[in-house]
């Protein structure tokens, strides 16, 4: 009998590690194959680290004799701050973080959505045919296309006031993109900024997928070195969970993971995995996580997000156009 295997990501809250472990592993025995669950602390890993670890362990389950990438882990910590960070014996008390991760909105429904090479290439001509109407000469990527599509598509069947300010919150690797000299793509921890974007709804659906394509494309560039120490430097001489806050926006639509990872290549020993998928999360009103789908070039888009906004969106033509099903 032919074995397959799932992998699923999930991130345990930072303020929980007092009490939880850092990596959980679950492997439940299909009729047909093999479920394995992982659920790891963002304070030790971000996505980069945590594929790492699942191709690494891939490797040695297979029986390799050594992986084929080891991990760097030697730790990068700013040159003018003596570690370890202490954190105000007030801000270790629980009391500080409760209500700041969870909606008050009833828990989100999940559904994934398959965008295909093709699909993506259409979405990225489509942002840089508009932005060329307009004399821009930045090049969207197919990633930043993609992401505008779903941010605008979410905002659209969402939010009714026109006026009112909506945010997306995403990922931006440092290792190799800011850090100077580079940390290494090997490097083994959480070596990620958040950006944050925010726009009136109406300027967000109305502008088109390649005034927004362009909007992050800006954001991404406006992340440097300088303003990378500069970050950390002034978040440990102020230290502060407050933009926590944000994440519980109604308004607010956070994009997780990477379709970059090495999802299809884990092979165990069992055969190529069938699918990755993501346990519900409900850090805010829209979690997006994106992964390599099943075909090369391939994106598999994991949302979870409201009931009724999720419905709105399987019946938004819009947004099912460029939907492979």
């Amino acid at each position: 009998m032919e074995q397959q295997i799932v992998s699923i990501e999930k991130a345990v809250e930072n303020d929980e590690v007092t009490s939880r472990p850092l990596l959980e592993v679950q492997v439940t025995e299909l009729v047909d194959g093999l479920f394995i669950a992982c659920s790891i602390s963002h304070c030790v890993v971000d996505g980069t680290s945590f594929w790492h670890f699942i191709n690494s362990w891939a490797e040695i389950s297979r029986g390799l004799q050594a992986v084929s990438k080891l991990p760097i882990l030697e730790r990068w910590f700013p040159s003018d701050v003596d570690p370890p960070i202490r954190f105000p014996s007030h801000m270790k008390q629980k009391k500080d973080f409760d209500g700041l991760t969870f909606s008050s909105s009833p828990l989100p429904a999940e559904r994934v959505f398959h965008f295909t090479k093709q699909n993506i290439a259409q979405l990225k001509a489509k942002a840089n045919t508009e932005l060329n109407m307009n004399n821009n000469k930045i090049t969207i990527s197919s990633l930043q296309a993609l992401i505008s599509h779903i941010w605008r598509c979410i905002i659209g069947n969402q939010v009714h006031d026109p006026e009112a300010e909506v945010s997306l919150i995403f990922p931006v690797g440092v290792r190799q993109r800011i850090m100077e000299p580079p940390l290494g793509a090997n490097y083994f921890g959480n070596a990620i900024r958040a950006c944050f974007i925010r726009m009136e709804a109406k300027e967000l659906v109305e502008g088109g997928v390649g005034k927004v394509g362009l909007e992050i494309n800006k954001a991404i560039g406006l992340q440097t070195q300088d303003g990378l120490k500069r970050c950390y430097g002034d978040w440990i001489k102020h230290l502060d969970f407050g933009n926590r806050r944000e994440m519980r926006d109604n308004n607010t639509v956070i994009i997780g993971s990477s379709p970059k990872f090495d999802i299809y290549g884990n092979d165990f020993g069992w055969g190529q995995p069938v699918a990755a998928r993501c346990g519900p999360m409900i850090y805010s009103d829209g979690i997006i996580m994106l992964f390599e789908g099943a075909e090369e070039g391939s994106i598999d888009v994991d949302v979870c997000i409201g009931y009724d906004i999720l419905e709105a969106k399987a019946k938004d033509s819009q947004f099912m156009d460029v939907v492979s099903l």
